[in-house]
């Protein structure tokens, strides 16, 4: 049985300084054939010239890492050796003159840090379902790392961590990913033993329930291992906790800027690159030709579709999140392929396009991509507090936390822009950007008032104005806040134990304008919007989204923006009939919840 595992994977041994060369130079082993205890079977890295692909590794720019952390490169792996005979691969690396870089290397000469680790893409592998050993025949190496604590040494070889195997994902130039279900069934089986045996099963409702449980185990353990918590996850599972408090983990435990969940169905980076948004404009109002030219775009939108839980059909085309991914994050090439040639990828980039539009998002809110379904996240409202017990012997007074759900439901949300016929007609890249940055603008306007202002009825997200609980201090004097009464909205949320954060004030550009020549007092000469455009240390955030007078401050990573898979586009061609024009909608399902309403106040002159 051949299957693929596409996931990044580490595995250390001892680290032994095979040549040093001088100069910070030295050649050292940094993997084996040594067979590996892993979820899915015993691993095995199968060390020949066909298996392994040293393209990266072998090319001078790999990276020597501390730990795996891709944000501490401490010197470059220049070259490699592969052993067949002796099943092994070697690296010759150079260590940096940095600080960091220098202790690593000073403790590795002095014998201190012992250990090396490879991390490695799996591509394809041979499964003995037998034997359970799973033998990797192809893999490519992607980075090498110096490591201080391996998890096990018992088998004469360290190992860091487990491989965190992914979801099943769509490939659109490769075989279909393993079913995750395949991969956490020990794990979920294990956290649901327990639950089980408590479960009578005369009950009628007994089955249903566990059904249920191993519903939301499956995806807290998919959870888990997509963030590297697959500990966590079962320890959650274990406990019988609901799968919306263990996102509710993750989500206080993510790195900035990092998306919850992960869509997408799999597309290459040479795929992406080449997907056109103007092919696709062109196939619909076009004949034969022009829908063979962008038979690529409807083959992946096609995918995009299936991959979607719902399969609502707008007669449109549905962009999946990996193309997004890209969005705004491409160098355009001249010359004569009139393609975008992609040279930098960052997840989430139609994300950090929307950022520099939306003020919520340049204020800091939080942003759960790739969602699928309802999700619920916990928040809290109370915290315990102490008590002073009476006397000796007496009895401690009972205080408990409150916890209530914040709920994130799918929202659609339309927008549209008009494309010319010329403007239709052409295939440079410029076109192309500019029709991409027309959606994100069209979308951040549209998305930034619903977080502000929206009603949370007729199809509209709940904004933070319309959160029972926010602060309202006393109005206003006048049209715009003199310095005191900004103040107060910052003392309202000191009042409330909430003043901590990514802490900024949002208001209309006409407002921030009449601060800048508002004084502080009479004798200081100083105005409300300070030299750098803060108000008392603070950002001050200008947008017209939101309603004339109103100034709002608060913790605005408290704010969560949901986004339910990728765009759709749907394609109409009366609306500019008599020009030959075309208008393009585009639909997004988002919503938004606030985490915490204390963590914000507003104020007017009303």
């Amino acid at each position: 049985m051949t299957e693929q595992i596409p996931t990044t994977n580490t595995r250390a041994t001892p680290f032994k300084v095979e040549e040093d060369l001088g100069d910070r130079v030295m050649w050292i082993s940094v993997s084996s054939e040594m067979p590996v205890d892993r979820h899915f079977g015993t691993e095995i890295l199968v060390h020949d010239k066909k298996s392994i692909d040293l393209k990266f590794l072998s090319g001078g720019t790999a990276p020597l890492l501390l730990d795996h952390d891709p944000c501490k490169q401490i010197g470059v792996v220049e070259e490699t050796q592969l052993d067949v005979a002796g099943r092994r691969l070697r690296a010759k690396v150079r260590f940096g003159k940095g600080s960091e870089a220098s202790e690593v290397y000073d403790d590795v000469m002095d014998k201190i840090r012992q250990n090396v680790s490879i991390g490695y893409m799996i591509n394809k592998t041979e499964s003995d379902e037998k034997t359970e050993v799973v033998r990797v025949i192809g893999w490519s190496p992607m980075e090498v790392s110096i490591v201080s604590i391996p998890a096990d040494s018992s088998v004469g070889v360290h190992r860091t961590q487990e491989p965190q195997i992914k979801p099943k994902e769509h490939r659109m130039s490769e075989d279909k990913a393993i079913d995750v279900d395949a991969v956490v069934r020990d794990a979920v089986e294990k956290a649901q033993a327990t639950m089980q045996a408590t479960l009578d099963k005369r009950d009628i409702d007994a089955e249903a329930r566990l059904s249920q449980s191993r519903i939301e185990t499956s995806a807290m353990m998919a959870l888990g291992a997509r963030h590297n918590l697959t500990a966590k996850a079962e320890e959650f599972a274990a406990a019988g906790k609901p799968l919306s408090e263990f996102r509710g983990y993750v989500l206080d435990n993510l790195p900035k800027g990092e998306p919850l969940e992960r869509g997408g169905i799999g597309m290459t980076t040479k795929e992406v690159d080449s997907f056109s948004i103007m092919r696709l404009m062109r196939a619909k109002v076009g004949g034969d030709r022009e829908r063979k030219e962008a038979s690529f775009e409807l083959s992946v939108c096609n995918a995009a579709a299936e991959s979607m839980p719902s399969k609502e059909d707008r007669g449109g085309f549905r962009i999946p999140t990996d193309v997004m991914d890209t969005w705004g994050k491409r160098d355009l090439a001249a010359g004569t392929d009139t393609q975008l040639v992609g040279t930098e990828h960052r997840a989430g980039s139609f994300i950090d396009a929307l950022r520099n539009k939306m003020s919520v998002m340049q204020a800091g809110a939080t942003i759960l991509g790739g969602l699928h379904g309802n999700v619920d996240i916990p928040g809290k409202n109370a915290v315990s507090t102490m008590t002073w017990v009476s006397s000796e012997g007496g009895a401690s007074t009972e205080s408990e936390p409150t916890f209530r759900t914040v709920s994130l439901t799918p929202n659609d949300a339309s927008v549209f822009t008009d494309m010319t016929r010329r403007m239709r007609q052409q295939s440079s890249p410029d076109i192309e950007a500019l029709v991409r940055a027309d959606i994100v603008m069209a979308i951040a306007l549209g998305l930034d008032l619903a977080a502000l202002e929206g009603s949370g009825s007729s199809g509209q997200p709940q904004g933070v104005l319309n959160v029972s609980g926010i602060g309202k201090p006393t109005a206003f004097a006048g049209v715009n806040p003199t310095f005191a009464e900004a103040v107060l909205m910052e003392t309202t949320l000191a009042n409330a134990n909430a003043l901590s954060g990514n802490l900024a004030y949002i208001g209309r550009t006409n407002m921030y304008g009449a601060l800048k020549t508002t004084v502080k007092d009479a004798g200081s000469g100083q105005f409300v919007v300070e030299p750098g455009g803060t108000v008392n240390g603070y950002n001050y955030i200008q947008s017209n989204q939101g309603t004339d007078g109103n100034l709002y401050f608060g913790n605005w990573s408290d704010v969560l923006i949901g986004m339910w898979g990728g765009l759709d586009l749907v394609m109409d061609e009366s609306a500019l009939a008599t020009s030959n024009g075309l208008r393009m909608y585009v639909w997004q399902t988002v919503d938004v919840a606030v985490r915490h309403a204390a963590s914000f106040a507003y104020n007017n002159d009303t």
